[in-house]
């Protein structure tokens, strides 16, 4: 029996790094990427949030635009993968606070309807790491021979179970870039110097406040964030899978990955943040996503 090839496509919001994406065939569809009034390539560093601090330093106003990928950009994804594949699986952000969905199926309606019908897209309605599980499951399960239709009712299941919360370390960035003002960036200022912090989920496909949580840092705030999660939920006892991303804080991210792998917690994949999520959040950012595995 002749199984059917699939190629993935996903977008940069999944956090799934290119090395990676390399190894398993997968097409990432990066986003665009502008930072008002700073040449970002004359600024040292040897990422983006190290140029952000750099240039923070010296002064500048640092915050990122982020649009939404090219439409070519998506067609040229479908065209290679249409010519290694049989059929073509794009795993996007969430269309409910990204417009990266409309963008894929307006390239899908450029390919004549021979090709446009072996393309298929499908709605994670999450982002970041969380986006990056449904990636990850989607990968493992071609590697186990699924179909296309095995694989697409097996992602819809995780919707409900993927959680993902994201902690931040200084508000200057949020507030920089104008989505808080600076009243608030105060006031959150004042709430993490006495030990709460504000944070931010995914919930129903949509980044809303994740409530205060009190810790003495962001990754005792994500543990107890898990911990009370999956003591919630898991009631069956499955195994839980864990992405972890960060913005230029190593050391946090390798000391939350320790503690959950203590906790029983397989932790798929460590990686830097891509800037279409920490971007605006700042280095410092601290992401983790979690499921339970079917």
């Amino acid at each position: 029996m002749i199984t059917e090839s699939i190629g993935i496509v996903t977008d940069e919001a999944s956090e799934i790094p290119d090395d990676w994406a390399r190894l398993h065939d997968v097409e990432i569809v990066k986003a665009i990427v502008e930072w008002p009034g700073i040449d970002m390539e004359k600024i040292p560093g040897k990422n983006v949030f190290e140029k952000m601090l750099e240039a923070d330093r010296q002064g500048k106003k640092v915050f990122v635009k982020t649009s939404l990928s090219n439409i070519g950009d998506f067609k040229k994804a479908f065209e290679k993968q249409l010519k290694k594949f049989d059929k073509v699986l794009y795993i996007s952000v969430s269309n409910k606070f990204s417009g990266a969905l409309n963008g894929a199926l307006q390239a899908i309606n450029l390919f004549p309807e021979s090709e446009s019908k072996r393309i298929f897209t499908f709605d994670t309605l999450s982002g970041s790491c969380g986006q990056g599980l449904f990636v990850i499951r989607a990968i493992e399960l071609l590697e186990k021979g699924a179909t296309l239709n095995n694989i697409l009712e097996e992602l819809k299941k995780m919707i409900p179970r993927v959680k993902v919360i994201a902690f931040f370390k200084d508000p200057k960035w949020v507030v920089a870039s104008g989505r808080v003002s600076e009243t608030a960036g105060k006031w959150v200022r004042r709430m993490k110097n006495m030990g709460f912090h504000p944070a931010v989920k995914i919930k129903n496909g949509m980044a809303v406040s994740g409530g205060i949580v009190r810790a003495k840092d962001e990754i005792e705030a994500i543990t107890k964030f898990v911990k009370k999660s999956i003591k919630k939920t898991n009631i069956n006892n499955s195994k839980v899978r864990a992405f972890i991303s960060h913005g230029e804080v190593e050391e946090s991210a390798a000391a939350l990955e320790e503690k959950l792998e203590d906790m029983g917690i397989e932790v798929c994949m460590n990686t830097l943040a891509s800037l279409v999520v920490a971007g605006h959040t700042g280095p410092g950012t601290l992401l983790c996503a979690w499921h339970e595995l079917s």
